[in-house]
């Protein structure tokens, strides 16, 4: 059974909320990679934790992050 409306999980930072987030069938998590947040994953924890779910989008979440920190995300990305 889904869920009746579009759910996005914001700032997701373990395995246990991502995957129970994946068993309720929400839509969306997005994982905090702001380069000024103390708060941020790095972006092997958000690969890690996303080879453990599935049914859901992966989103990341940079706030005020500079255009040249988040092109180097991105060229990292590996899932």
């Amino acid at each position: 059974m889904s869920l009746k409306y579009f759910v996005h999980v914001s700032s997701v930072s373990n395995l246990s909320d991502a995957r129970y987030c994946s068993g309720m069938m929400v839509d969306s998590i997005g994982f905090n990679l702001d380069e000024n947040s103390p708060y941020k994953l790095s972006i092997d924890s958000v690969i890690e934790i996303s080879n453990w779910i599935n049914g859901v989008k992966i989103i990341a979440e940079f706030n005020n992050s500079s255009d040249e920190y988040i092109n180097s995300i991105l060229d990292k990305k590996k899932f």
